[in-house]
């Protein structure tokens, strides 16, 4: 009796299984990180910093002004790359990407593959920056900081170490 319903377990499991393996199973959520092959958008972002280690004067026309020389320092710093909502009812999962350049001295470079759709970069403390992003796109940001300045004084230039200049520049930019 045990070994004819050990049989019939058997061959009720052995005929179910199958069946369920062939069910369809629940999609996951698209993951704005890794999107589907017709949905990327290509993000290359890179850092540079230089610290000004010397003013020189030029004079042009009559009008003085400030030639900089400058110096690769260390470029560590992090910022995020985060997706804004979609305006839609679609929930989808919508991952961003915090990003951290290592001290390292000379410009760095880091490589994304995103989802289509609206994109805010937040390089603290002070730059944000929103880009519409559509599918086949190749979005470029060049973030640069640059370590002091140049000032005209009178007939000369000086030099004031404390002032930090923070830029980001995109091409192609669709902001």
């Amino acid at each position: 009796m045990f070994f004819k319903l050990s049989r019939a377990i058997a061959a009720t499991t052995l005929g179910v299984l199958p069946l369920l393996w062939l069910q369809p199973r629940a999609a996951l959520p698209p993951s704005s990180l890794q999107p589907p092959p017709n949905d990327k958008v290509s993000v290359k972002i890179s850092h540079e910093a230089r610290r000004v280690v010397a003013c020189s004067t030029v004079k042009k026309d009559s009008q003085l002004s400030c030639r900089a020389k400058y110096a690769p320092v260390d470029s560590s710093t992090a910022l995020t790359f985060s997706p804004l909502p979609a305006g839609t009812k679609h929930k989808a999962e919508r991952r961003g990407a915090h990003i951290r350049f290592p001290a390292r001295i000379g410009r760095q470079e880091h490589r994304l593959r995103v989802g289509a759709g609206r994109w805010q970069l937040d390089w603290p403390p002070h730059e944000t920056k929103v880009f519409s992003l559509a599918a086949g796109d190749a979005l470029e940001i060049a973030l640069r900081t640059t370590l002091g300045s140049c000032q005209t004084r009178g007939a000369s230039c000086t030099l004031l170490r404390d002032e930090v200049a923070r830029s980001v520049t995109t091409s192609p930019a669709r902001p």
